[in-house]
């Protein structure tokens, strides 16, 4: 849906505003990556709400997170704002492992460590 909008909402990729914003998708999660603007995101959230109409699926916007980077605090704060969401840093946990836009120290991962340990004793 997002690519089908394009050339007529303000949704662009963060670096190269003649490419469309990237889309990861994995299971039931999805992840876009777009240049911050208060236009995109109420296009963002206009394309969530046809999503919902078209397919009945709602977005839930409790378990979303925006994740703002090199974006002033104030526009962060407006963006979370429009989209109804809460606004987070990294690392971030997804399914179980911590993710970050930079290489991890050793010590973040373990919690990890910890719980197959705690596993591995049962053996």
């Amino acid at each position: 849906m997002i690519n089908q909008y394009r050339d007529l909402l303000h949704l662009t990729h963060p670096l190269f505003t003649h490419l469309p914003p990237t889309v990861l998708q994995y299971a039931d999660d999805t992840l876009i990556i777009a240049k911050a603007s208060n236009d995109a995101a109420l296009q963002l959230k206009n394309i969530f709400h046809n999503f919902a109409m078209a397919t009945g699926l709602m977005i839930n916007f409790t378990k979303t997170t925006f994740v703002p980077m090199h974006v002033c605090p104030t526009l962060a704060d407006s963006i979370a704002a429009t989209l109804q969401c809460t606004t987070s840093t990294f690392p971030q946990i997804y399914l179980g492992l911590p993710l970050a836009p930079t290489r991890l120290p050793p010590n973040a991962f373990l919690p990890i460590i910890e719980r197959c340990q705690k596993f591995l004793t049962g053996w």
